[in-house]
């Protein structure tokens, strides 16, 4: 279904900032198959992919003060972010997520788009092993999690400006898909090596959904006519660590044993072996401590809406393997 401007009959642009990432190329992939023709994806990193039909620009979402273009807009996705954790310094989770919402709505303002959708993080809430639903009061635990809540305020007080704009908050789990690069393409490597060990603990809970889903419901809530929709992305399953683990053994990406270690003993090697991250091991001390700490996300919007999915990890794994012939990058 083609998004129309909010002043013309005729369908007008769609602005995707944070487009050349991860999840942006599976949303404008996912735009563009279905009739949009006027998609403009705007990033300061290249795209992974070019589609016919797609713009690409480069800007830095910090400062958009003298970027413009042409012709209505209908609306806007902003997934521009720094999101790895970890990585960067604290300064820098607030300096891009917190500046660019404030550039984002700016912009928005300036071009009189009066929708938006806005995707932030389940680091809002911060870890723990109750079930936390969108009602649930946000305690983020790191910058990365407070730089998006204070996102979302920028947003929220965005949305109070005009009675006539839209906004979409999604609060994702753990998002995992070709391209990801990220926990559950490392967990891949593990599988497929034939061995994973767990840091003290097998019953972790993990919140997570598949990037297609996400793309899906994304565009579901722009679509559903509400002022304001707050949602979760994750499967109303709890899945815990070994429940993943298995599920990528049942989507046939390998065999493997697991044993269950100590997390301090962990950590420490985790320590020993960082000189080595230059070969691509990706061992850190912090991604150790996150499988211990549990995230346990609950669906509620998506389950008021019947959009809930209840069992689908195993098959999203297999539908990741089968697009990537295997590779699970």
């Amino acid at each position: 279904m083609k998004i129309m401007s909010e002043n013309q009959s005729m369908p007008s642009k769609i602005i995707v900032f944070g487009g050349a990432g991860f999840i942006g190329t599976h949303l404008i992939r996912a735009l563009h198959g279905s009739g949009e023709n006027d998609i403009v994806c705007i990033d300061r990193a290249d795209p992974r992919e070019r589609l016919d039909g797609v713009t690409y620009m480069k800007a830095d979402v910090r400062n958009l003060d003298g970027f413009s273009t042409h012709g209505p807009i209908a609306r806007i996705y902003d997934l521009a972010a720094l999101c790895v954790i970890p990585k960067y310094q604290d300064h820098e989770y607030y300096d891009v997520n917190v500046n660019g919402a404030i550039s984002v709505t700016g912009f928005a303002e300036r071009h009189g788009v009066v929708d938006v959708v806005f995707v932030s993080s389940m680091a809002t809430y911060g870890t723990g092993e109750d079930r936390k639903s969108e009602q649930t009061p946000q305690t983020p635990e790191n910058a990365y999690g407070w730089s998006k809540l204070i996102a979302e305020r920028v947003y929220l007080s965005w949305l109070q400006r005009d009675t006539n704009r839209k906004l979409v908050i999604c609060r994702p789990a753990v998002i995992f898909g070709h391209g990801e690069g990220g926990n559950f393409t490392r967990l891949a490597k593990l599988v497929k090596w034939g061995l994973f060990v767990f840091p003290g603990r097998k019953d972790t809970k993990k919140a997570c959904y598949y990037v297609k889903h996400l793309v899906d419901d994304l565009n579901f809530a722009a679509n559903w006519g509400e002022r304001l929709a707050i949602f979760n992305a994750c499967y109303d399953h709890v899945y815990t660590i070994e429940n993943i683990v298995r599920a990528f053994e049942e989507a046939g990406v390998g065999k493997l044993r697991t044993l269950l270690m100590p997390e301090t003993i962990l950590i420490i090697a985790a320590h020993l072996l960082q000189p080595f991250n230059l070969l691509g091991l990706e061992i850190h001390p912090d991604r150790i401590r996150k499988l211990t700490n549990s995230t346990n996300l609950k669906p509620a919007w998506l389950r008021a809406h019947d959009r809930v999915r209840t069992d689908e990890l195993t098959s999203a794994i297999v539908d990741w393997k089968v697009e990537t012939d295997g590779r699970m990058n």
